[in-house]
């Protein structure tokens, strides 16, 4: 079976998905649309005009038998217009942030564009079981919703140095969101930090994961943190394998408040390495609070500080996280369900 695979940046989690469906026996192969936010309307059309002629072709041209798309961006929806117009099967795999886009789509064209779409794919799918739900009593019409995650490649990584008596740095180590997307709300995050009692805030390291995401967001975070008084460190690399392991294992405290989400990893593998998490009861986490989850929220950013004052000395129960979390997205677990996918489609096509 011939998969083709259309992302809307080079991601990790996707690069170990298509290994795992190629050793399953697909055939899978990857191409990735415009990166970067590029200055100016008139670049980002000829960008947008560019992936969408460039998968069009590839799609047609390579007798795929399926094209997935993840991350359902407006240059992806293009594409599947076109290949659908030519009966090329085609998936759509939302992450979150894309399905946020679509569902503020409420009239007009790109609505309209949006229903006909999620009626031609042949299955879609959602990390989240709260956004999938969302999703089936909006648009009905689907072939069929799945409930299926990402697994996590650094877990064994983190079980490793956890073992290996790895402890966390001095002082407390507090991560910052998990990228530079303007939804992490890091300048509300940086105001609320700064009203912490000065004793407390001494005891505390910042760290700012700016390694992806908006350019211009994270140049207003570079310099609100250079108005600050604040020890704190901007992680703008890349990394992967035992060095993310490493980061996450020395992570003490993940502040996760962005805007909107599906199933943050960074999230997941601070959990699994031991983190204290605060996160928001905004966000569609309900099967990670009804499995019992061990992690701390709070209902508005105003709530940040006095809870990172608490959180600095509270304790969570790391065991049962670690089983949630591996029970969610260990690969094991999660495998069997990309697969089923992708067969189940063949059998009865």
């Amino acid at each position: 079976m011939n998969v083709l695979v259309v992302a809307a940046a080079k991601n990790k989690l996707l690069g170990d998905l298509t290994s795992r469906l190629s050793r399953a026996g697909l055939i899978c192969e990857t191409i990735e649309l415009s990166q970067g936010q590029p200055r100016g309307r008139l670049m980002s059309w000829l960008n947008t005009i560019r992936d969408v002629i460039r998968g069009s072709a590839l799609s047609l041209n390579k007798r795929k038998d399926i094209v997935s798309f993840h991350f359902f961006s407006a240059p992806a929806a293009l594409i599947a217009i076109i290949i659908s117009v030519f009966g090329v099967p085609f998936s759509i795999h939302f992450w979150g942030s894309d399905y946020k886009y679509w569902r503020m789509k409420k009239s007009g064209v790109l609505h309209w564009l949006f229903m006909y779409l999620v009626r031609q794919a042949q299955f879609i799918t959602f990390s989240n079981a709260s956004v999938m739900a969302d999703f089936e009593v909006k648009y009905k019409g689907a072939r069929r919703t799945v409930l299926v995650r990402f697994g996590l490649d650094v877990l064994g990584s983190i079980d490793n140095l956890i073992e290996g008596g790895h402890g966390p740095a001095e002082p407390v180590r507090v991560v910052v969101g998990t990228n530079a997307s303007p939804l992490q709300q890091h300048l509300e995050i940086i105001d609320e930090i700064e009203n912490i009692n000065s004793r407390l805030l001494s005891k505390m390291f910042f760290i700012f994961p700016l390694s992806y995401g908006s350019e211009e967001q994270a140049f207003k975070v570079v310099k609100r943190l250079e108005q600050t008084q604040l020890n704190y460190k901007i992680s703008s690399s890349f990394i992967s394998g035992g060095e993310l392991a490493k980061f996450r294992a020395e992570t003490d405290i993940l502040i996760q408040l962005q805007k909107s989400d599906a199933m943050s990893a960074a999230m997941l593998e601070s959990l699994y390495a031991g983190a204290k998490v605060i996160t928001g009861t905004w966000l569609p986490y309900d099967e990670l609070r009804a499995k019992g989850v061990d992690w701390f929220e709070i209902d508005k950013i105003s709530d940040l500080g006095a809870e990172l004052e608490r959180v600095l000395d509270a304790r969570v129960s790391s065991n049962i996280n670690k089983k949630i979390v591996n029970d969610i997205c260990g690969w094991d677990a999660v495998m069997p369900r990309w697969t089923d996918l992708y067969y189940v489609f063949v059998n009865t096509t």
